[in-house]
């Protein structure tokens, strides 16, 4: 009688054992908030069952989003102004377990709140000595940033970044007087502007 409890035991353990189940992959983000062309945007994704780690892709996603495929976190800044309006943007998650889940998001592109065209904003640059450091950030409005910059006619030893930060030291050899610099910025949707000054 002993014997059998012990095997009837062991039977039902292996029995709960056997029943455990990983619970399906699923896609718990229900809804993405809208998008605004030219703001930066960030959203997590979230996924719940199925064995992690999980990977993350995208499909018809708006130009300057991305979806990062590690974390799931969607995000950038929308650019592409032909893109306004409504986008079907679907989303898939792969577990370790090879199961895979996908769900089509409703995902709005507004229109950018603060509207007007790209416009240098610097109109004059302050003195640089010979010899000395210097160090000067331009400036623009609207357009869809981040901006990209060059600048011609710099004096020998001062460089522009493409942030837009002309800096170095002017070299000895240089002649003393004005310098006629042409300005352009470039934005992410690809116009440009363009200023000269002095």
């Amino acid at each position: 009688m002993r014997r059998v409890l012990v095997v009837c035991a062991l039977f039902l353990s292996l029995l709960a054992v056997g029943s455990a189940t990983t619970a399906p992959l699923a896609i718990t983000t229900t809804a993405l908030p809208a998008a605004t062309i030219g703001q930066a945007y960030n959203v997590q994704l979230t996924a719940t069952g199925g064995v992690q780690p999980y990977t993350w892709s995208s499909a018809n996603m708006p130009a300057g989003l991305s979806m990062n495929q590690n974390t799931g976190v969607l995000s950038g800044a929308p650019y592409a102004t032909d893109k306004v309006g409504v986008h079907n943007v679907g989303v898939t998650v792969k577990c370790a377990g090879t199961k895979s889940a996908t769900k089509v998001f409703v995902l709005l592109i507004n229109k950018s709140s603060g509207g007007g065209t790209l416009t240098i904003t610097t109109n004059s640059l302050p003195e640089a000595m010979i010899g000395g450091t210097y160090s000067f950030q331009l400036t623009a409005v609207y357009g869809v940033p981040p901006y990209r910059w060059t600048v011609s006619g710099l004096p020998s030893g001062l460089t522009c970044s493409a942030a837009g930060l002309i800096s170095g030291v002017v070299a000895k050899g240089d002649s003393v007087g004005a310098y006629a610099l042409t300005i352009k910025v470039t934005d992410s949707a690809s116009t440009h502007a363009v200023m000269v000054v002095k």
